[in-house]
């Protein structure tokens, strides 16, 4: 539930952040577009070039379509998840997930995942961590412990039992006179040894029975654990992915949104021709959508390894970001 919670969160912060990167660029082909209009009006600009730019702008309008939909969807499942009315609004808290924050918040998760070494020797602190904080592990042990104790019972009876008893007594012969007295004690102690030969193999049986539901515990624990390691290395792999493409990511789209800005004022004055112009918003575009999706796809796995290593996430969204980073530092 809580990592459902999360993904919705995340993707609704992501398809906002791609709604606000579409509409920009639709905005500068919008206005090139009025400028190129007026150029036509006194024959200072080729008609292909409208009818191009036209296009490439119906094209960011069906793509903003459709993202405003995906938006509505991660929307929708997030109050279904909170059992809010789907059409209520809810304000997200964004400044964990922010370009900006990205950069000054994860850069030390960023740098401890700089090498082979360091990725392998954090891998294995977090998947140690998620058999040993996982529940249903913590259950297997408590039944592994419960049927041990019932097999160690089975093969207690295989041995002797030993029994020891005895008395005192005191007693006084003379009860009739008053005169004399003649008191006397007595003991005696006595042993039992009771060997169970011929029960009709009823003690192997049951030992028999006791062993083989160890063994099944314990078939079904190593199989947990397969599962729950198989799941957090996957999770794991992802999530050193997605910071490896994070920096790369970040920088490609730094220079594409300088070289979209210079591409305007140029585009303006005829410096470069609508091709030109044309291949870099596509970069430009590209670049940005890149860059959010491999930011939310890291924020993404984040959360399942949070959910993998069971911990409990407050009603703060973002806490999982917080909670990871305290995982980390122990």
């Amino acid at each position: 539930m809580e990592l459902a919670v999360s993904l919705a969160y995340i993707d609704i912060l992501k398809f906002q952040e791609q709604s606000g990167a579409l509409i920009n660029i639709r905005n500068m082909i919008s206005y090139n577009l009025e400028i190129l209009h007026v150029k036509n009006f006194i024959n200072e600009s080729d008609s292909l070039d409208y009818l191009r730019l036209e296009n490439y702008r119906y094209k960011m309008t069906l793509a903003f379509i459709e993202n405003h939909r995906m938006l509505n969807k991660a929307q929708i499942i997030l109050n279904s998840l909170l059992n809010i009315h789907p059409e209520e609004k809810i304000l997200l808290e964004s400044d964990y997930f922010s370009e900006d924050q990205f950069i000054n918040i994860e850069s030390p998760i960023l740098q401890l995942l700089e090498t082979h070494f360091s990725q392998e020797e954090i891998g294995n602190k977090l998947l140690a961590k998620m058999l040993s904080q996982n529940q249903s592990q913590i259950k297997s042990e408590a039944v592994i412990a419960y049927k041990k104790s019932i097999l160690d019972k089975s093969k207690a009876t295989f041995f002797p039992e030993f029994k020891l008893h005895g008395s005192l007594f005191y007693d006084n012969y003379l009860t009739e006179s008053n005169i004399f007295e003649e008191k006397k004690s007595s003991w005696y102690i006595g042993g039992q040894v009771t060997l169970p030969l011929f029960l009709g193999g009823k003690r192997f049986q049951e030992k028999k029975i006791a062993k083989a539901l160890l063994s099944a515990a314990e078939y079904d624990k190593d199989q947990s654990s397969l599962e729950i390691m198989k799941n957090g290395l996957s999770n794991y792999q992802r999530f050193v992915q997605f910071a490896e493409q994070m920096i790369p990511a970040y920088h490609a789209n730094q220079r594409t949104i300088g070289s979209v800005h210079m591409a305007n004022n140029k585009y303006k004055i005829n410096e470069i021709t609508t091709t030109d112009y044309l291949e870099i918003l596509r970069s430009t575009i590209q670049s940005n959508m890149q860059l959010i999706q491999t930011r939310y796809s890291y924020y993404a796995s984040m959360a399942h390894i949070i959910n993998d290593l069971s911990v409990p996430v407050s009603d703060t969204y973002s806490d999982f970001v917080i909670q990871f980073h305290a995982e980390l530092q122990y």
